[in-house]
């Protein structure tokens, strides 16, 4: 009981700083330029992922994900889609094709921009599949999470890290990427 009401207290935390307005860099003269400012962006990455509740024989996995971003001010808009894969590498004996599982969603959060960097977090709504050892399971409804910590050398590209999860009545998971960001501002 006290792991689900500790759960219950981090998906409260994370709601709140996700609606919670930014802290920006803009000056009061400067703020009408801020709520102007428009960009939008792609993900790709690569990581691990853990599945609390048993990701096939094991607990984690590899993660490939993607994201495609629009920024409107603070405001953000995503669609995010992750795949965590067991690896089975046994090499005295089966290594067919092991669990995985996925999402994709529709998030909104807030964003913060500075000269060389950028951080968000959002929550949203999604579907959640899986498959067990190449058989597909019924698809769930989950609230995909994330949190984006990027270094932004030039307008175009950013290297950074994506935090991820996705709470449901499944197989809720959570992981890291490591990404490469594509932007262009509008």
């Amino acid at each position: 009981m006290k792991c689900i009401r500790h759960n219950y207290f981090r998906f409260i935390l994370l709601v709140a700083l996700t609606f919670f307005p930014c802290i920006s860099q803009a000056s009061p003269s400067d703020t009408s330029a801020l709520t102007e400012e428009r960009h939008y962006w792609g993900n790709m990455g690569f990581g691990g992922a853990s599945v609390p509740r048993g990701f096939g024989e094991d607990n984690g996995g590899l993660s490939l994900g993607a994201t495609l971003s629009y920024r409107k001010g603070s405001h953000l808009f995503s669609l995010r889609g992750i795949t965590n894969v067991e690896v089975k590498m046994d090499l005295w004996g089966d290594s067919g094709p092991g669990e995985n599982v996925w999402d994709i969603g529709l998030l909104y959060g807030r964003v913060t921009k500075v000269e060389y960097g950028m951080a968000s977090i959002s929550a949203g709504v999604g579907l959640v599949g899986a498959s067990k050892y190449g058989n597909s399971l019924p698809l769930h409804f989950g609230m995909p999470v994330e949190a984006q910590l990027f270094w932004t050398p030039s307008p175009t590209i950013g290297f950074g890290i994506c935090g991820f999860a996705d709470l449901n009545s499944y197989k809720s998971f959570y992981g890291i990427l490591f990404c490469v960001q594509l932007c262009r501002e509008l």
